[in-house]
């Protein structure tokens, strides 16, 4: 992890997801949108930095294979959250209504929440695509991720490239 990719992580909320699932895709979309006091980040599984944040926590993309989020990144309050839980929590960090969409979505029984949870994350490619490659983030969304491309479509991964 880069000093810069440190400080744009610090104290804030991190999404790692992945990078080819269509709905991921849509998810990191759809909270850049609803995220009005720019709290979250968006880190790619499949990235170098996804890995390095994954395996703090003894985790790999392939182990994991789902959403996660850090809270409070790179501080001592970090708190690690993924599945079910990763989903309520970024909720929560958008705007209302979303926030208290969020908060109710915590209050369903964690085995519940799991269970569909599961079910959604067995047929995502099915339903909503899979991206042979991690797509560069549009503009809008591009300054909020961190470990992706840049805005000229470089990376020093060859996993990534434009889709088109």
């Amino acid at each position: 992890m880069t000093p810069e990719e440190r400080a744009e992580l610090k104290a804030r909320a991190v999404l790692v997801y992945d990078g080819y699932c269509g709905l991921c895709n849509w998810v990191v979309r759809f909270c850049a949108q609803h995220d009005q006091a720019d709290r979250l980040r968006y880190v790619p599984l499949q990235s170098d930095l996804g890995r390095e944040l994954l395996a703090r926590y003894g985790e790999t993309p392939e182990s994991l294979n789902a959403v996660s989020l850090f809270l409070n990144a790179m501080t001592s309050d970090e708190r690690f959250v993924h599945h079910s839980d990763a989903v309520a929590w970024a909720l929560r960090q958008l705007g209302a209504p979303w926030s208290g969409l969020g908060r109710m979505v915590g209050w369903i029984p964690r085995f519940l929440r799991e269970w569909g949870y599961g079910l959604v994350r067995r047929v995502r490619y099915a339903v909503f695509g899979r991206y042979p490659v991690c797509p560069v983030p549009d503009p809008k969304i591009r300054s909020r991720s961190v470990g992706t491309p840049d805005a000229s479509g470089q990376s020093a991964q060859p996993e990534f490239s434009e889709l088109g």
